[in-house]
């Protein structure tokens, strides 16, 4: 037998428990080294590191990223008519067959089947993580745990869109991406908190740089440095000292992450870097004894204080700049608080709010500053709803406002993530080129994305997904075959059967995009259309040429109700298959896409009366397909 669960042994405790006068911060620094990596197969969970006890066998225990100390966790976890189990982490080895049996007690009848493990594979510095088993991992924790202690390759972990409910606990990592499929798409969550969790009896958490390592986040990166996570969710689905994300290193970038939580949403110890994120917690929305430098962020709560800052001496606080400070419910929010903390205070705290905006908001701006050494200063905030700047006449006597007639170079240095980072500027350069593969991408305003920022596009977030260096040629209102450069007053340039040369020649991949113009243009002519097969030949022709190494696709047009578009995308079906091009066809009234429904557009398109550009939420909801169809056909 490899491992057991006993299932009438509680998960973990529902109460919150009593601390005696006993409970103390640890007097020595946490000891993060190891030789090797603790498991359950040669650790008894609950044996104590640092100043702990050990942790009593009384709830469910699993040893999760080395941590013996462990952590109450659900075993088997139902949602509707599905039951999920977990066995205890890093039991099972590779290539083994096992089986499974399973009490009468546990489901009403008794329960037997068997399963294989894959074969041991080869990692290079790609892994990817997909929940329906056809990834090198099903889980997010296998992935970090196949990463060896003080990594020093840049490494991917790539999490492909699903539903990933598990505890999340890195330590001792460096140098590592893990990119997600989008936040709407790629969610790693689990309902735990400091009941579920808790701190030791006798050992207090969170306060001091060395303390003991908390437990009660979904998502924890503990001790780890040049950490990137983007394009995912983070989330607690418990309430009450419950973050969705838990951070303890350096060098920590996050963008375009959606963290959940509740009564602190992040907690950011260390140097964090935080852009274009969403978080939606309780009061203290983030809590940490870090530097955090936040930039083009949303930060919702029920009203209340939006931080807690804990900065030690020497060491910035929370900065944020262009970020948006929201409550969402009737209770008015503030920017944060520093209250007496059973007779700690923090003299050192800092947090700056540079041009940001607010909505719901309580005049005082902070609601506690404990001791008069702090530092909170503003400038620039104006209220989201009306853009105008708000009043600051009644803020709190200890923060102050920075004006740019005094505090030019204030503001000016606050603004700089390296001024407030002790010298890094909030980018992880080995990251940079990921993973040496090259997506070109060609084609109209589909790829250009009409009027907004080309990082919204699903092609965009499939090269990050991929860690693909991204190249984009797309040009509004560009045709495959006609030229545009004198179109009337407009000049949308020479037709893609010409410029295709300026794309990178050394591509992987190349996805063309294109074919929606010519369709307005052609109708129904005979003549145009033989015009759009025979340039669409000679494109196709020139990019194989070009990039003689790149596996090419193309994506066709929506399945637009004007005439053209059948005969345009039939031409687009016809070609690429004469060339072994694989075409991914939403000319289709199946197609996730809806073009021709109003109320569909208007949801997901860039204007009501648009039928080609998508807006973020419409690339977000094609972004799975996408990938479906580039694993499928291209990879």
């Amino acid at each position: 037998m490899v491992d057991s669960i006993n299932m009438a042994i509680p998960a973990g405790p529902v109460e919150s428990r009593e601390y005696g006068p006993e409970c103390d911060y640890t007097k020595i620094p946490y000891d993060y080294s190891r030789d090797a990596v603790p498991t359950n197969r040669n650790t008894i969970p609950g044996t104590p590191s640092g100043t702990a006890e050990p942790t009593p066998p009384e709830y469910q225990l699993n040893i999760i990223g080395g941590f013996t100390d462990a952590f109450h966790f659900y075993p088997v976890i139902i949602h509707e008519n599905t039951a999920t189990i977990n066995f205890h982490n890093n039991i099972l080895e590779y290539g083994h067959k096992y089986s499974v049996s399973i009490d009468r007690e546990v489901f009403g009848t008794p329960l037997q089947f068997q399963f294989t493990t894959k074969s041991k594979p080869l990692f290079n510095d790609i892994i990817t993580v997909d929940a329906n088993g056809n990834g090198d991992f099903a889980t997010v924790q296998g992935a970090l745990d196949a990463v060896p202690d003080w990594n020093t390759t840049p490494t991917y972990i790539r999490v492909l869109p699903g539903d990933y409910e598990e505890i999340v606990y890195a330590r001792n990592k460096s140098n590592i991406s893990i990119t997600g499929a989008g936040i709407d798409h790629t969610r790693i969550h689990y309902p735990n908190n400091e009941v579920f969790n808790p701190h030791p009896l006798l050992v207090k958490t969170n306060e001091w740089p060395g303390t003991f390592p908390s437990r009660r986040a979904a998502f924890m990166l503990d001790n780890c440095n040049n950490i990137q996570l983007q394009n995912l969710t983070v989330a607690t689905d418990c309430k009450g000292q419950a973050e969705g994300l838990l951070v303890n290193g350096k060098h920590i970038r996050l963008s375009a992450v959606y963290i959940i939580g509740d009564g602190d949403a992040l907690q950011s110890n260390g140097l964090v870097y935080m852009e274009n994120c969403i978080l939606d917690g309780g009061g203290d929305t983030i809590l940490g004894r870090g530097t955090l430098f936040a930039y083009k962020s949303t930060l919702r709560n029920t009203g209340g204080p939006f931080t807690w800052v804990r900065n030690t001496t020497g060491h910035h606080g929370d900065i944020f700049v262009e970020c948006t400070f929201e409550s969402t419910s009737a209770y008015p929010a503030d920017f944060g608080r520093t209250p007496d903390n059973h007779g700690r205070n923090y003299p050192n705290a800092e947090m700056v709010v540079i041009d940001c905006k607010t909505k719901n908001f309580n005049p005082i701006g902070w609601s506690t500053i404990g001791v008069e050494t702090e530092t909170m200063l503003e400038s620039g905030t104006v209220d989201m709803e009306s853009g105008k700047a708000v009043d600051t006449s009644l803020r709190h006597e200890n923060s102050r406002q920075l004006t740019e007639s005094a505090d030019s170079e204030t503001i000016r240095n606050y603004r700089n993530p390296s001024f407030v980072l002790d010298g890094w500027n909030g980018t992880l350069p080995q990251f940079t080129h990921q993973n040496g593969k090259i997506l070109n991408v060609i084609g109209d305003s589909y790829v250009a994305n009409h009027k907004r920022p080309k990082e919204e596009s699903w092609h965009s977030k499939l090269a990050a997904l991929y860690g693909m260096t991204y190249n984009n040629y797309g040009r509004n209102g560009s045709c495959v075959a006609f030229d545009r450069t004198h179109d009337g007053k407009y000049n949308f340039g020479p037709a893609l059967w010409r410029r295709y040369t300026v794309m990178d020649p050394a591509a992987d991949y190349v996805i063309i995009i294109g074919g929606h113009n010519d369709a307005d243009k052609c109708k129904e002519n005979t003549d145009s259309l033989a015009m759009f097969a025979d340039s669409l030949e000679t494109l196709l022709t020139g990019i194989e040429t070009l990039c003689p190494k790149a596996k090419i696709g193309y994506i066709t047009p929506w399945y637009v109700n004007r005439k053209g578009f059948a005969q345009v995308c039939s031409i687009i079906k016809k070609i690429c298959t004469r060339h072994n091009i694989p075409v991914m066809w939403n000319y289709s009234a199946n197609s996730v896409i809806k073009v021709r429904d109003d109320k569909f557009r208007s949801q997901y398109f860039q204007g009501t009366n648009d039928t080609a550009h998508l807006n973020a939420q419409g690339h977000n909801l094609f972004l799975p397909y996408a990938i479906k169809w580039f694993e499928e056909q291209l990879k």
